[in-house]
Formats: structure tokens, C-alpha cells, sequence
């Protein structure tokens, strides 16, 4: 369950929002490579291109229209079909994670910059659930799937004001079941670190060679 549940994580991570297995990421790295090896294809196409065929293939001719599928019908289904599969398999909740928003709409990316105050709300797209969520980078579910005494409840919609830098970490809790994690970071621009020392520095010196001996660096800290 602790396995499921953290590759449950993971996996929503990167499946949704701004995650790199979404459609716009896999496209964007799909085109990089393609305008990459772009001239390439034109010299393998001429070493290759009637090795199996008697009609040569060419670039413009095959690899192009191959090119357009993936982009036009592979990547954009393909990151829910796996979303399925997951689900399938237990390994992907089928409670669907908290939104969070803004009055812009819902927030995507994992982690935005602050510059000044402002108002949030936590949402439960599910027809049933409770949200429960943490501000100090605790996950709002224990190991073995409690509610944890750090956590607190939210009602559905309800807002909060986010003024400096804060990590919040949210679930949807239904009838002993999880949601994936929602993990949103915002850092604040005019946080003020006047009263920030430093006053303690770690570091390992490389282990080196005296005579015929080898020297822990450990000794040199």
C-alpha cells in the first residue's frame, strides 16, 4: 500500500498539470528531437531507404507523415490511456486530487513565485471527499494511511490568503482511501532574511595520498 500510494505520487505528478509525461511536454521534446536529427534523416534515408523496399523511402514522402501521427495522434491520447492503465493496475487513485486556484484558474505548475499576497482555494473535484492539507511540508497522510495530527480539514472551495513563502501539501480522504498528492511550493520574493545567519559550514575535504598511505579526508574537516 505505502508502495502504491508513493508511486501514486509520482505518477500524478508527472501526468498531470505541467508534468513532463503530458501531452505539451512530450510534443515539446518530440519536436526538439525531430528539428534535431532534422538534416540527419535526409543521409539515412538515402543509406537506408530501399533496404526493404524497392521504392526508396524519403523524407519528406515518409518521415514527415510518421512525424504528424505521433504528434497528432499518439501524444495526445497516449498520457491517459497510461493514466488507465495505472488505475488498472492500483497503482493510480481513482479519487481524483484536489484543485487548487487562484482567481486566474487552476494553478499548474508545482511551484510559483510570490510577489505578493494572495488568495487561494483548495477544491475537491470529486462528488464526495473531505480535503485535508498541511502548510509545513508534511504529508497530510501517515504511513499506513491515517489522517495525520498536522493536517487540517478544509471545506470544499473555502480560501486561505498566502502572503510568504509557504509548501502546501493536500489530499482528498474518502472512506479510507487517498488521493494522490497535490504539492504546490510558493516562494516569496520579499521575504525578509535580515535575521538569517550562517553558523555552521560542513565540509569534506577529498581523501589524498600521503607517501604510500591514503588519507581520510575526514581527518582534514
Amino acid at each position: 500500500e505505502e508502495y502504491r500510494i508513493r508511486f501514486a505520487d509520482k505518477a500524478y505528478a508527472h501526468l498531470t498539470g505541467s508534468g513532463v509525461y503530458t501531452p505539451v511536454k512530450c510534443l515539446e521534446r518530440c519536436d526538439s528531437r525531430v528539428s534535431e536529427i532534422d538534416t540527419a534523416v535526409i543521409a539515412e534515408s538515402a543509406r537506408w531507404g530501399d533496404a526493404k523496399s524497392e521504392s526508396a523511402y524519403t523524407k519528406d514522402d515518409d518521415w514527415w507523415p510518421e512525424v504528424q501521427t505521433v504528434r497528432d495522434l499518439f501524444f495526445p491520447n497516449r498520457t491517459y490511456i497510461v493514466i488507465d492503465q495505472l488505475k488498472n493496475a492500483n497503482l493510480y487513485p481513482t479519487i481524483k486530487s484536489p484543485d487548487v486556484k487562484t482567481t486566474e484558474g487552476i494553478l499548474e505548475e508545482s511551484q510559483y513565485s510570490l510577489n505578493s499576497s494572495t488568495n487561494i482555494s483548495i477544491e475537491n473535484p470529486n462528488s464526495t471527499g473531505t480535503i485535508y492539507y498541511t502548510l509545513n511540508d508534511e504529508d497530510p497522510r501517515l504511513i499506513g494511511g491515517e489522517i495525520s495530527s498536522s493536517a487540517s480539514e478544509m471545506d470544499d472551495g473555502e480560501e486561505m490568503e498566502i502572503s510568504y513563502s509557504t509548501i502546501i501539501k493536500a489530499r482528498i480522504y474518502n472512506n479510507g482511501n487517498w488521493s494522490a498528492l497535490k504539492h504546490i511550493t510558493f516562494i516569496g520574493q520579499q521575504d525578509d532574511y535580515s535575521n538569517l545567519k550562517v553558523t555552521e559550514l560542513h565540509y569534506h575535504p577529498a581523501d589524498h595520498i600521503e607517501g604510500i598511505d591514503t588519507i581520510s579526508g575526514k581527518d582534514l574537516e
